[in-house]
């Protein structure tokens, strides 16, 4: 994935860090938690199909907040509020999403095991993760499983679909 099209998925999701893999090794399997503050946590997941560990869910408005005060993901069509802290971190650039990531590591630099950083997922990560680790075509159905429309589309009921701007 170039930066472009990396900096495009970062305006729907500024983060999937992954921790990377370095000398010292946690136990694989293991989850790890990130404190960042008394409201808000990254947590991570180990995907062994990776080898290191990948964050649950996107960085929240509440966590990107931590390392950016002011940030404000601002609303979707002027009536969808994107700014809550519990909601995925919206309107960042890859340098955005990068720096945050470099803050988070050297923030927690005696938390994370020596030799491990926060980081975005490089292409082929975060091909694997969108993958499911099993190589499907899509992420919400593995190849075979029945779905509405011949699993070529997400479900309706996981997004706006059909509520786009006009």
């Amino acid at each position: 994935m170039s930066k472009s099209l990396l900096a495009q998925a970062l305006s729907v999701s500024v983060m999937f860090a992954s921790v990377t893999m370095g000398t010292d090794m946690m136990v694989p399997g293991a989850d790890m938690k990130l404190a960042l503050g008394e409201t808000e946590a990254i947590e991570f997941a180990w995907i062994e199909s990776i080898g290191g560990w990948a964050a649950k869910h996107e960085a929240t408005n509440g966590q990107f907040r931590q390392f950016r005060p002011g940030h404000n993901s601002g609303k979707h069509c002027d009536h969808w509020n994107l700014n809550l802290p519990e909601q995925p971190c919206v309107r960042v650039s890859w340098h955005d999403a990068t720096n945050f990531c470099a803050w988070a590591s050297a923030r927690f630099a005696a938390t994370i095991p020596s030799g491990f950083e926060v980081r975005l997922p490089t292409e082929q990560e975060w091909q694997t993760l969108a993958q499911c680790g099993d190589k499907r075509v899509y992420p919400w159905a593995p190849e075979g499983e029945d779905t509405s429309d011949g699993g070529s589309k997400p479900p309706l009921d996981w997004n706006y679909a059909g509520e786009e701007c006009p």
